[in-house]
């Protein structure tokens, strides 16, 4: 069954222009997490997600996400990182 890889990170410092900066490179989250396609995720805690699948998959975002949250959403490619600002909270459904 083909699952989800999902890292958390903290904002890091703040721009020049006073924007909000991820940490996009840092090579430790500060949590990650494994979820299985047609799964709920754990609320996350931190306000920056990255996720990659080994399969295309289609995310939704809330307090309680589930399949019928997919409809329009798009599909994204496997094997490929996606950033995502989330609230803490907040869940992913993921499926294809």
């Amino acid at each position: 069954m083909s699952s989800l890889i999902i890292k958390e990170y903290a904002a890091t410092a703040v721009g020049s222009n006073g924007e909000s900066m991820v940490q996009l490179a840092e090579p430790a989250a500060i949590k990650q997490a494994a979820v299985t396609f047609n799964n709920q995720s754990a609320a996350f805690t931190h306000s920056w997600i990255q996720v990659q699948a080994d399969a295309a998959f289609r995310v939704a975002f809330g307090t309680n996400p589930v399949s019928g949250d997919l409809t329009g959403e798009f599909v994204l490619p496997a094997n490929t990182v996606f950033t995502f600002r989330v609230q803490p909270g907040h869940k992913l459904f993921v499926n294809t």
